[in-house]
């Protein structure tokens, strides 16, 4: 009896070791498979997604390059300049344009026909992007003529 006592006590003692055994090995696996092999196969693609990644800011910044170079172009031109032009084109002599601090630009009229004022008006609003913040005219009744002055304002603010 007592050999068999022996027998099955180093029979548990070695299925415990076994379970321990077969646990660590278990952990192993899992860790080999769950964390060694992803990173390995980063480590190994790590130079081709790097290649990846950088020719792609070099096509980004080429194109913000010329998103730039595209907005440089086709900026509008200043408003002042473009205020002055308008204003030889439509209302010629009979005009002048002053910067206004408080306002952005005064334009002073002198017996300037009613057409020429509309036309003007009209395309200060959509040519040169001005608003019209003050306005202070007399009408000459005999010549149906306009003299006065045209306060400007650049649209948002800016001048």
């Amino acid at each position: 009896m007592e050999k068999v006592a022996a027998h099955r006590t180093r029979w548990l003692e070695w299925a415990q070791r076994q379970a321990w055994t077969l646990l660590g090995g278990a952990l192993l696996l899992g860790w080999t498979v769950f964390v060694v092999v992803p990173s390995w196969r980063a480590w190994q693609t790590s130079p081709q997604r790097l290649a990846q990644a950088q020719a792609e800011l070099q096509r980004i910044a080429q194109l913000a390059a010329a998103l730039a170079e595209q907005r440089s172009v086709t900026q509008p031109p200043e408003p002042a300049s473009t205020l002055r032009a308008l204003t030889q084109e439509w209302l010629g002599p009979t005009a002048t344009v002053e910067p206004d601090p408080a306002q952005g630009w005064r334009v002073q009229l002198h017996q300037t026909e009613a057409a020429a004022l509309a036309g003007w008006l009209t395309a200060v609003r959509q040519q040169g992007r001005l608003h019209v913040v003050h306005l202070e005219l007399q009408r000459d009744a005999t010549a149906a003529r306009w003299s006065g002055h045209v306060g400007l304002q650049a649209g948002g603010g800016r001048r």
